[in-house]
């Protein structure tokens, strides 16, 4: 399965269609963040890099790269990232200079991704996504 290609958002769904679709890599504890208001992700993998790029409107688009098991920095160095996959769930876990810890998992299948975002704020948010082929 290629997770490369372009994904629109189809609709929000709730926290137990996540757990199901990430099965048990992770627990309800680090499950909780807003929905946001991202409209398009686009993912690449070229060399062992993956590229994801998150499109919000018309003219917003904010793009980071990363390998599996290696640190990246984002920004000027106020965040550092490491990117774990779990067969099909990618959880992009960052601590902010403040110390915050910021979550990100995408749990894939054949044709769509679930995203969830972890601010801290203890709400469960997120977001599920159909690919998109032209």
């Amino acid at each position: 399965m290629s997770i490369a290609g372009t994904y629109v958002h189809y609709h929000t769904i709730n926290p137990e269609e996540f757990l199901k679709a990430v099965g048990n890599h992770l627990s309800r504890e680090n499950i909780i963040g807003f929905t946001t208001t991202v409209s398009t992700l686009r993912w690449s993998v070229r060399d062992d890099v993956y590229t994801l790029s998150a499109t919000i409107g018309p003219f917003w688009e904010r793009r980071i790269k990363f390998r599996i098991g290696v640190p990246f920095i984002e920004g000027e160095g106020e965040v550092i990232t490491i990117a774990e996959r779990y067969d099909n769930v990618f959880l992009l876990t960052s601590i902010t200079m403040c110390g915050r810890i910021i979550r990100r998992a995408y749990a894939f299948d054949d044709c769509e991704v679930v995203v969830i975002l972890d601010l801290g704020n203890g709400k469960l948010g997120k977001r599920y996504y159909k690919k998109t082929y032209t």
